[in-house]
């Protein structure tokens, strides 16, 4: 997929310092488009916007507009915590939202294996 904020490169899969994973354009220092959900080349079909995003959440996996905003309550108390002033390029809002399937499983000792405890981490704790 095309980059959307530059158009000439691709987006690509990358992970962070944390070790979580993220996406963003290929040629970042000229480009500094970023999204912690996949992004999906389909328009949305409310605001017109280029792509889609993949959210996975426990309730299962939907495609959402990135301009969907948070609901009335979660951003009145997201304000009352942070001291940031809103965004002002941010006014389109899109409320375009559609289940695409089911979440995945949580893992199970089937799927991750099982735990084994080390004889060694059956000591007794010391005090400090």
């Amino acid at each position: 997929m095309k980059c959307p904020k530059c158009g000439q490169g691709d987006i690509a899969e990358r992970k962070a310092r944390r070790g979580n994973i993220f996406w963003g354009c290929t040629n970042y220092p000229k480009c500094d488009f970023t999204s912690n959900y996949k992004p999906v080349p389909q328009k949305c079909p409310e605001c017109g916007s280029s792509y889609l995003v993949e959210k996975t959440l426990k309730s299962g996996i939907f495609l959402e507009c990135p301009n969907k905003k948070k609901g009335a309550e979660e951003e009145a108390n997201s304000k009352r915590r942070s001291k940031k002033a809103p965004e002002p390029g941010a006014a389109i809002v899109c409320h375009y939202s559609k289940r695409i399937g089911d979440a995945p499983p949580p893992p199970t000792a089937e799927t991750h294996g099982p735990v084994v405890e080390r004889p060694e981490s059956n000591k007794e704790l010391q005090p400090a």
